[in-house]
């Protein structure tokens, strides 16, 4: 959401057939480190002022479908916190793809009726071209598998040109 000239990046994306899903920041268990920006969703603030972060974060660009966590783990760790941020996107229409597996997120969201997935894959967990590609491999094979697979990766050149390298391999 703190991107730059947003709109034409999605505006390209849709373009190019590609569906959106919003990242929303989340504080991590070190925050230091881990910086989620300045408006991230935190633990210390009350729901309101939670709802109203979530509200800009969702103002940025429209034509998204669903939303990730980015970094969060104390955030997604607290159901308190974590509940009327669900429900608020439940009543949008929208969803909730899971980057990590926590099965308090995907209990909470199915009470929500907010729909959910879960990604299979961290395609970039090592930032070699060589297990990009196998992750991607790995990807397409669950995919053959389960008939759909979700991977995630970070947006940084090494991961975007493996990726550019395989979409352009498949057949379909």
């Amino acid at each position: 959401p703190y991107a730059s000239d947003v709109d034409d990046q999605v505006a390209d994306a849709r373009r190019d057939g590609h569906e959106i899903i919003l990242e929303i920041p989340m504080e991590s268990t070190n925050a230091r480190l881990n910086d989620p920006g300045r408006m991230a969703l935190m633990t210390d603030l009350d729901t309101n002022l939670n709802l109203e972060r979530l509200s800009w974060i969702m103002s940025r660009f429209p034509g998204y479908f669903a939303v990730i966590p980015s970094m969060g783990e104390k955030f997604l760790s607290q159901p308190e916190k974590l509940n009327p941020i669900l429900s608020d996107l439940s009543d949008r229409g929208l969803a909730l793809v899971s980057a990590s597996e926590n099965t308090l997120v995907k209990d909470l969201a199915a009470k929500s009726n907010l729909p959910f997935a879960q990604s299979n894959l961290q395609i970039d967990s090592d930032l070699d071209p060589d297990s990009i590609r196998t992750q991607l491999a790995n990807l397409e094979q669950i995919a053959r598998k389960e008939g759909v697979a979700i991977g995630t990766m970070r947006p940084v050149n090494v991961t975007i040109r493996q990726l550019e390298l395989w979409i352009s391999s498949l057949p379909e």
